[in-house]
């Protein structure tokens, strides 16, 4: 494109030239030119970049003899190109593409980069790797025996590889593990009832005493030549006696009969895995109920628990409890509630004196309660004391006395002048019906 350019842009000064000596001046010089860009690419041309087609056109003053230079461009915009393949590999086989490998399944895109007659090429491509089948065989001989696998025979113990074709075209592996087997011998032990069949091999036998037992067997498929040492051991049927009891109105079950009344019952039960037939007497009886009759006494705010039962309240009422057997058992329940003792006394001190109530030493004036057990009842009692503390009254007492003689007063004798006492009255006293009262 440029030597177009610069062809056209000779020719245009070549006439110029010529035209000094016809024409003096030539106003305007119009210069094509084609270009062509890949999608995404872009043509910068005079400070512009062009990015799509089109035909586009530049103006700008030249010296003289020429004024004005007309360029235009002609773009062409190619179009990058998109395909999709699919293709299938088996497992370990490899795929190039351009200057790539791949060899597990997935989607890939592939970029190609631009050359001379195209631009870019993106290639999304679909691979799916096809498995190898592989399988584990384990082939058992008896000493002797030959095996084809593949190519090769076998008569002895080994572990091979054969390769198989398959359907989809991808190979099959198989590994093969040959074990050979020689004539054995096996020991069993078996326990069966008497009179039942015991089945060693193809062979049956009645179970009739116990013993060793040898059985030899022909090869087969799947085993060489054996020898069986069968070890039996015979179990008799045995007789079992039981005594049981039940209350009233329940069942006892034995084998599929219910049982619900007194008897002797007798059931034989079928021979299985742990045991063989065996024949149950029993001896059923019913336990009656329990009925009994109390009449406790309790004092006043206690409270009796008999079962999961409480009572505080006087009356008659009726519990049914369950006896070591299981059975229910019913009381009648007569309950009387002995009342508690209340006592109100009075009493007063003097100032600075002391009451003694129950374990308390009382100083000070109030109303005090304590509970008392009684002897007679056993029950508690409540005694409530009012106290009173007296206030001192003062007194002058004047008497006189000889020198060298003395004067009795509250129990001392005083001999010189000036002399205070404090007199009490005597203290109350709990009344004598509390005498029976003790904390």
């Amino acid at each position: 494109m440029n030597r177009l350019f610069l062809l056209t842009l000779f020719w245009s000064i070549a006439l110029i030239g010529l035209a000094k000596s016809t024409v003096p001046v030539v106003d305007t010089v119009i210069v094509q030119r084609y270009d062509t860009i890949c999608q995404g690419d872009t043509l910068k041309l005079y400070g512009l970049n062009y990015i799509k087609t089109g035909r586009y056109q530049h103006i700008f003053n030249t010296v003289k003899p020429i004024g004005v230079t007309k360029v235009i461009i002609n773009l062409w915009v190619r179009q990058k190109v998109k395909s999709e393949r699919f293709d299938t590999l088996c497992q370990g086989e490899q795929l190039m593409v351009g200057n790539q490998q791949f060899s597990s399944t997935g989607t890939y895109s592939i970029v190609f980069p631009p050359y001379k007659i195209r631009c870019d090429s993106v290639v999304t491509l679909h691979l799916f790797i096809l498995p190898i089948f592989t399988q584990k065989v384990r082939i058992t001989l008896c000493l002797g025996d030959t095996i084809q696998l593949g190519p090769e025979k076998f008569y002895y113990p080994a572990i091979t590889t054969v390769r198989y074709n398959t359907k989809n075209g991808c190979d099959s592996i198989v590994l093969y593990q040959i074990d050979m087997l020689d004539t054995f011998r096996t020991q069993l032990a078996a326990v069966a009832c008497k009179g039942a069949r015991v089945k060693v091999g193809n062979t049956q036998i009645t179970a009739s005493n116990s013993g060793t037992f040898r059985y030899n067997f022909a090869p087969t498929a799947q085993r060489c030549d054996s020898l069986v040492e069968l070890k039996l051991t015979v179990r008799d049927t045995f007789l079992t006696k039981v005594q049981e009891g039940i209350c009233i109105g329940n069942t006892r079950q034995l084998g599929p009969l219910t049982l619900s009344q007194s008897g002797i019952y007798r059931y034989t039960f079928p021979s299985n895995q742990r045991r063989c037939d065996s024949t149950v007497v029993l001896d059923l009886r019913l336990i009656p109920k329990q009925e009994k009759n109390i009449q406790p006494e309790i004092c006043e705010g206690d409270t009796l628990k008999i079962g999961p039962e409480r009572f505080f309240s006087a009356g008659n009422y009726q519990v049914s409890l369950r006896t070591q057997a299981g059975c229910d058992s019913i009381i009648n329940l007569n309950l009387r509630v002995r009342p508690s003792f209340r006592s109100n006394l009075s009493a007063s001190i003097c100032v600075g004196g002391q009451y003694h109530f129950g374990k308390r030493v009382l100083t000070q004036k109030g109303i005090y309660l304590d509970t008392l057990s009684s002897r007679m009842s056993g029950c508690d009692s409540i005694v409530r004391l009012d106290l009173q503390v007296e206030s001192v009254e003062s007194n002058t007492i004047n008497h006189a006395i000889c020198t060298g003689g003395s004067y009795p007063f509250d129990g001392k004798t005083y001999a010189a002048p000036g002399y205070t006492s404090i007199l009490c009255a005597a203290p109350m006293y709990v009344p004598s019906f509390l005498n029976s009262i003790s904390k």
